[in-house]
C-alpha cells in the first residue's frame, strides 16, 4: 500500500500561479479607479455629471437596506422570467422535434418573433398585465429567455 502526501509546497505553487493570474487585473481596476479619482479633481467634473467612487461606495453603504430590497425583488422577477421562459423553450424543443411538421410550421413565427426588438414586447406586456406587478417584468425576461 502506498500512500501519497502532497506536499505543502505544491499546493502554495498553485496559489501563487492563480494569484499571480489575478494581479494584472486587480492593477488594472485599482489604476482605473485612481485615474477616475484623480480625473474629478483635476478636472473640476460636477457630481451629477460623474460622482467620485468613494461617494458611490458610500451611497451603497447608506442605502444598503434599500438596495437589497430592491435587488432580492428583481432578482425574484429575473429568476420567476427565467423559469417560465425556459419551460415554455423547453416543452417547445420538445414538441418541435418530436411533430416535424408541427416545427416547420411554427418555425416562421418562432423566427420572426425572435426579430422583434425586446423593448417593443415592453410596452404590450404592460398592457396586457399590471405595468407595476411583477408579471409584465417577468414576462419580458421569459421571452428573452425563450427566444434563443
Amino acid at each position: 500500500m502506498t500512500v501519497v502526501v502532497a506536499s505543502p509546497g505544491r499546493a502554495l505553487g498553485r496559489v501563487g500561479r492563480r494569484m499571480r493570474d489575478w494581479v494584472p487585473a486587480l492593477l488594472v481596476f485599482v489604476l482605473g479607479i485612481v485615474v477616475w479619482e484623480g480625473a474629478i479633481a483635476v478636472f473640476d467634473i460636477e457630481q451629477f455629471l460623474l460622482p467620485r467612487p468613494t461617494d458611490i461606495v458610500q451611497t451603497l453603504y447608506d442605502q444598503r437596506g434599500t438596495l437589497w430590497g430592491a435587488g432580492w425583488y428583481t432578482f425574484r422577477e429575473a429568476l420567476g422570467g427565467f423559469v417560465i421562459g425556459s419551460g415554455a423553450a423547453i416543452l417547445f424543443a420538445i414538441l418541435v422535434s418530436r411533430f416535424a411538421s408541427l416545427g416547420r410550421a411554427l418555425m416562421p413565427i418562432a423566427i420572426a418573433a425572435n426579430a422583434v426588438p425586446i423593448i417593443a414586447f415592453a410596452p404590450i406586456f404592460n398592457a396586457w398585465f399590471d405595468p407595476l406587478a411583477a408579471t409584465s417584468k417577468m414576462a419580458v425576461a421569459a421571452v428573452l429567455c425563450f427566444s434563443p
